[in-house]
């Protein structure tokens, strides 16, 4: 999965834009037609398999509490995806732009200072009305 050989963004985007990058993981005018993101401990949502395209997300939470449309928050992807790569086309409204270093570098780093990885919990994405 690692290295892109990409660099490291951190964006702010307000919570209505992070609902928007969720949505283009499932949009159906590409050879794909899902791209799930990753997404950190303490963020989850709900995932309508049956619901119309553009509507499909839904409770997203930040450490339990509902995600705030009108407020800002930081959100860390690859350049990539930061300039609106594979149809995510609402991270390129991100704002403030920040880079960390490259993807091999951030997470050699990373598994430096926590090893060893657990494994995250499998609840972050749930998917409802299948």
């Amino acid at each position: 999965m690692l290295p892109f050989g990409n660099t490291i963004v951190t964006l702010t985007l307000t919570g209505d834009q992070i609902r928007q990058a969720l949505e283009q993981q499932y949009v159906t005018n590409r050879s794909r037609p899902q791209l799930i993101l990753g997404v950190s401990a303490g963020f989850s949502f709900d995932y309508a398999a049956s619901g119309a395209e553009g509507s499909r997300i839904q409770n997203i939470q930040l450490n339990g509490l509902p995600l705030d449309m009108a407020k800002s928050y930081q959100v860390t992807v690859g350049d990539f995806l930061a300039a609106g790569g594979d149809s995510f086309t609402a991270f390129k409204e991100g704002k403030t732009p920040l880079g960390a270093g490259s993807d091999l570098e951030v997470l050699k780093a990373y598994l430096k200072a926590n090893s060893p990885v657990a494994p995250p919990p499998l609840d972050r994405i749930r998917v409802i009305g299948k």
